[in-house]
């Protein structure tokens, strides 16, 4: 498992625990942009009503949110 663990997820259909899961990656910034690409692919280009997170496998925190 890499460092960095990217969820995303819509607010009014959450999945649960694992399963709003994207990847796990090396660094922060490649974390971000994978969230930004789930987020275009949905065509949700507005943030309208979903969420992104990344976690901090090492440190056990988590470093990035974004909701609306």
């Amino acid at each position: 498992m890499k460092r960095y663990l990217a969820f995303y997820g819509q607010t009014y259909y959450p999945s649960e625990g694992m399963s709003d899961f994207i990847s796990d990656l090396d660094t922060l910034e490649e974390s971000i942009e994978a969230i930004e690409r789930v987020n275009i692919k949905e065509d949700q280009g507005e943030w309208a009503y979903n969420w992104g997170i990344v976690w901090d496998s090492k440190e056990k925190v988590q470093v990035w949110k974004k909701q609306t």
